[in-house]
């Protein structure tokens, strides 16, 4: 029998060598691409140019809801936020606190004009005003929602557990060029506030590469305006879509809501792709039919140079709009009954809770032509009065049609 020395072989190992080593340079570099990726946020950049690209979700319009006849019950208008994009932000905080000044004051002026915008969730571990502000005692109070975001603030910044308020204030002064070089502020007690507020509003809701920080939304056109001509950096107004309700006040019960994605919620639909930002049924026919009426967002590259100038943008994949729904409701029907219910209601129920229900169905098909529920309310201000709603002794929330038994 022939032997093969060690020498022979060795061409063989090396072969085997090399080509592991090539699957470990691939496998390592498609790790370190999908970590600066983050999924669909691309972000690169370009140091011979000074430029950045980075890919933002295109939101699909939402599908309309109709009636048997086709009329629009619900439908979807256009819609914008005030966002602050991380990448976009200047690198100088002076100037971020700028754009973030300007920003705040565009909200103050819609404020003036007597124009209402949601704004940001406030967990501010603070009461009062700058410079008296005073530690919340639920900020200390790891069961409270203000409580559970400062242990995550403090988490995500490494800081020690026992770290008091006035460490914390001191820490956002510094970190973010709020006070001179003598420890002086620099800016009006107020704006102090304002920026403090934000800064720490935006650590609390995980602002940074992949997540951007929404500081209100449904912003009329003329605020994207006005801040883009104060040239803020940073600031942006992704756009998107609000729902709007040809019929205001009837058939509430059975339409549903649309709002943000919850906590609970959150795992499942970015399974299913949604992008974090995005507006889901949260109950009725709107999230009966979520995944009709959703569609399937699309992705914008867009290129910017290094002062936060938009170079091109580019669509890199169209988005594609929900499908319609159409109901059994006959909405001629569902009016005449929902007002000719509240005048029944009112007249004849004794007590101090007037309330009721209607039910037509035809008996051709089993189709139900009304549901019509009493007291209601106006999905149009659902988000604004929610609290005055649940805490009726009325319950203007409860269906009546289906659960009034």
């Amino acid at each position: 029998m022939k032997k093969t020395s060690v020498w022979a072989r060795l061409p063989r190992y090396w072969i085997i060598v090399a080509a592991f080593v090539v699957i470990c340079v691939g496998f390592c570099i498609r790790l370190l691409t999908y970590q600066l990726s983050g999924g669909d946020h691309v972000i690169s950049r370009n140091y011979d140019m000074k430029t950045y690209t980075y890919t933002v979700s295109v939101p699909a319009l939402r599908g309309d809801i109709c009636d048997r006849n086709g009329v629009v019950i619900a439908t979807s208008r256009e819609a914008y936020s005030m966002s602050f994009v991380y990448w976009s932000m200047p690198a100088d905080k002076r100037e971020a606190n700028e754009s973030i000044l300007v920003a705040l004051e565009a909200l103050d002026v819609l404020e003036e004009k007597g124009i209402e915008v949601e704004r940001a969730k406030d967990y501010f571990p603070f009461s009062g005003a700058y410079p008296n502000l005073t530690f919340k005692a639920e900020a200390a109070d790891s069961t409270t929602t203000v409580g559970k975001k400062l242990a995550a603030v403090k988490k995500r910044r490494e800081w020690d557990a026992d770290m008091t308020g006035e460490e914390i204030l001191q820490w956002y002064l510094k970190k973010f060029s709020m006070l001179d070089t003598e420890g002086n502020p620099r800016y009006t007690d107020e704006e102090m506030d304002r920026l403090l507020r934000v800064r720490y509003n935006m650590d609390a809701e995980d602002f940074g590469a992949y997540a951007d920080y929404v500081l209100a939304y449904n912003v009329p056109l003329e605020t994207v305006i006005y801040v883009r001509e104060k040239h803020a950096l940073g600031v942006k107004f992704p756009q998107s879509y609000e729902r709007q309700y040809n019929y205001p006040g009837y058939l509430s019960h059975i339409l549903g809501s649309v709002g943000s994605i919850t906590a609970e919620t959150l795992d499942y639909y970015m399974d299913l792709g949604y992008p974090m930002n995005a507006l889901v049924g949260i109950d009725g026919i709107e999230k009966l039919f979520e995944s009709d009426l959703h569609g399937v967002d699309g992705l914008m590259e867009i290129v910017e140079d290094e002062d936060g100038n938009v170079v091109s943008e580019k669509i890199v994949r169209e988005p594609i709009p929900g499908k319609d729904v159409w109901l059994t409701i006959d909405m001629k029907l569902q009016v005449a009954a929902e007002d000719a219910l509240a005048a029944a209601a009112e007249e004849y129920c004794a007590g101090e809770v007037k309330a009721g229900a209607v039910t037509a169905i035809d008996p051709s098909t089993g189709g139900v032509l009304v549901l019509a529920s009493y007291p209601t309310y106006d999905l149009t201000e659902f988000k604004t009065i929610y609290s005055e709603l649940s805490t009726n002794i009325s319950r203007p929330l409860l269906n009546r049609t289906r659960y009034g038994l």
